[in-house]
Protein backbone atom coordinates (compact mmCIF):
# COMPACT_ATOMS: atom_id res chain seq x y z
CA UNK A 1 0.00 0.00 0.00
CA UNK A 2 1.42 3.88 -1.06
CA UNK A 3 0.48 6.89 -0.78
CA UNK A 4 0.20 9.73 -3.23
CA UNK A 5 4.15 10.16 -2.72
CA UNK A 6 5.09 6.57 -3.38
CA UNK A 7 5.63 6.47 0.92
CA UNK A 8 4.79 2.63 1.72
CA UNK A 9 2.53 2.76 3.87
CA UNK A 10 2.04 -1.65 4.50
CA UNK A 11 3.39 -4.32 2.74
CA UNK A 12 3.05 -8.12 2.77
CA UNK A 13 5.74 -10.66 0.98
CA UNK A 14 5.17 -14.85 0.47
CA UNK A 15 7.23 -16.66 -0.82
CA UNK A 16 7.06 -20.18 -2.58
CA UNK A 17 10.17 -22.18 -3.16
CA UNK A 18 12.04 -25.10 -2.17
CA UNK A 19 14.78 -25.72 0.38
CA UNK A 20 17.85 -28.22 -0.54
CA UNK A 21 20.35 -29.68 1.86
CA UNK A 22 23.34 -30.33 -0.43
CA UNK A 23 25.87 -31.86 1.94
CA UNK A 24 26.26 -34.58 3.12
CA UNK A 25 23.46 -35.84 0.80
CA UNK A 26 21.55 -33.76 -1.22
CA UNK A 27 17.56 -34.18 0.47
CA UNK A 28 14.51 -32.19 -0.46
CA UNK A 29 13.74 -30.48 2.79
CA UNK A 30 10.94 -28.39 1.73
CA UNK A 31 8.70 -27.63 -0.99
CA UNK A 32 5.95 -25.39 -1.24
CA UNK A 33 6.24 -24.40 -5.07
CA UNK A 34 2.96 -24.58 -7.50
CA UNK A 35 2.29 -27.45 -9.61
CA UNK A 36 1.81 -26.75 -13.33
CA UNK A 37 -1.95 -24.86 -14.18
CA UNK A 38 -2.17 -24.61 -10.35
CA UNK A 39 -2.98 -21.18 -8.50
CA UNK A 40 -3.00 -19.69 -5.55
CA UNK A 41 -4.54 -16.96 -3.68
CA UNK A 42 -3.09 -14.47 -1.32
CA UNK A 43 -4.87 -11.85 0.56
CA UNK A 44 -3.42 -8.04 1.69
CA UNK A 45 -5.90 -6.40 4.60
CA UNK A 46 -5.84 -3.09 5.16
CA UNK A 47 -7.43 -0.65 7.57
CA UNK A 48 -8.38 2.33 4.69
CA UNK A 49 -8.68 6.06 5.77
CA UNK A 50 -11.81 7.91 5.23
CA UNK A 51 -9.63 9.65 2.34
CA UNK A 52 -8.49 6.96 -0.28
CA UNK A 53 -7.70 9.13 -3.12
CA UNK A 54 -3.88 9.33 -3.91
CA UNK A 55 -3.74 5.66 -1.98
CA UNK A 56 -2.36 2.66 -4.21
CA UNK A 57 -2.26 -0.96 -4.09
CA UNK A 58 0.90 -2.32 -5.89
CA UNK A 59 1.19 -6.23 -6.45
CA UNK A 60 4.69 -7.62 -7.91
CA UNK A 61 5.50 -11.48 -8.42
CA UNK A 62 9.78 -11.98 -8.80
CA UNK A 63 11.15 -15.32 -10.27
CA UNK A 64 14.44 -15.95 -7.86
CA UNK A 65 16.91 -18.45 -9.17
CA UNK A 66 18.60 -17.91 -5.78
CA UNK A 67 18.90 -15.44 -2.42
CA UNK A 68 21.04 -12.39 -2.66
CA UNK A 69 23.11 -14.20 0.27
CA UNK A 70 23.09 -17.29 -2.47
CA UNK A 71 24.66 -14.98 -5.08
CA UNK A 72 26.76 -13.65 -2.91
CA UNK A 73 28.10 -16.73 -1.12
CA UNK A 74 28.93 -17.67 -5.36
CA UNK A 75 31.28 -14.64 -5.55
CA UNK A 76 33.01 -14.32 -2.70
CA UNK A 77 33.29 -18.12 -2.05
CA UNK A 78 33.67 -19.61 -5.12
CA UNK A 79 34.24 -16.49 -7.47
CA UNK A 80 31.60 -16.39 -9.90
CA UNK A 81 32.40 -13.48 -12.07
CA UNK A 82 29.54 -13.39 -14.20
CA UNK A 83 27.00 -10.92 -14.24
CA UNK A 84 23.62 -13.09 -15.03
CA UNK A 85 20.27 -12.10 -13.75
CA UNK A 86 19.29 -14.51 -10.69
CA UNK A 87 15.70 -12.96 -10.57
CA UNK A 88 13.42 -11.25 -12.43
CA UNK A 89 9.86 -9.85 -12.15
CA UNK A 90 6.81 -11.95 -13.64
CA UNK A 91 3.95 -9.58 -12.99
CA UNK A 92 3.77 -6.83 -11.67
CA UNK A 93 0.50 -3.91 -11.59
CA UNK A 94 -0.60 -0.80 -9.32
CA UNK A 95 -4.16 -0.46 -8.91
CA UNK A 96 -5.14 3.15 -7.28
CA UNK A 97 -8.23 3.09 -4.36
CA UNK A 98 -10.02 5.86 -5.92
CA UNK A 99 -12.86 6.08 -8.61
CA UNK A 100 -10.65 4.61 -11.16
CA UNK A 101 -9.95 1.08 -9.61
CA UNK A 102 -13.13 -0.36 -11.71
CA UNK A 103 -11.19 0.63 -14.73
CA UNK A 104 -7.62 -0.43 -13.78
CA UNK A 105 -9.02 -3.93 -12.48
CA UNK A 106 -11.05 -4.26 -15.92
CA UNK A 107 -7.95 -3.42 -17.95
CA UNK A 108 -5.44 -5.49 -15.63
CA UNK A 109 -8.04 -8.63 -16.43
CA UNK A 110 -7.58 -7.59 -20.21
CA UNK A 111 -3.64 -7.68 -19.91
CA UNK A 112 -4.04 -10.97 -18.24
CA UNK A 113 -6.16 -12.45 -20.87
CA UNK A 114 -4.08 -10.96 -23.41
CA UNK A 115 -0.60 -12.49 -21.69
CA UNK A 116 -2.13 -16.18 -21.45
CA UNK A 117 -3.58 -16.44 -24.82
CA UNK A 118 0.02 -15.44 -26.20
CA UNK A 119 2.31 -17.25 -24.01
CA UNK A 120 -0.51 -20.35 -22.69
CA UNK A 121 0.55 -19.23 -18.70
CA UNK A 122 -1.83 -17.50 -15.94
CA UNK A 123 -1.49 -15.51 -12.82
CA UNK A 124 -3.89 -14.80 -10.64
CA UNK A 125 -4.17 -11.54 -8.45
CA UNK A 126 -6.99 -10.30 -6.00
CA UNK A 127 -7.35 -7.30 -4.26
CA UNK A 128 -9.31 -7.48 -1.24
CA UNK A 129 -9.92 -4.17 0.78
CA UNK A 130 -11.54 -3.99 4.17
CA UNK A 131 -12.92 -0.48 4.99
Amino acid sequence: MEDQQGKVLDHQTSTMGRWILWQPAIVELYDNRLLPLASREYQFVYQLPAQVEGLKVKTRVQYHILSDKQHEMLQTKYGLTGNDPYQFSVYEREFPLSGALAASLNESDQLSAASRQQDGGSCKAELKADS
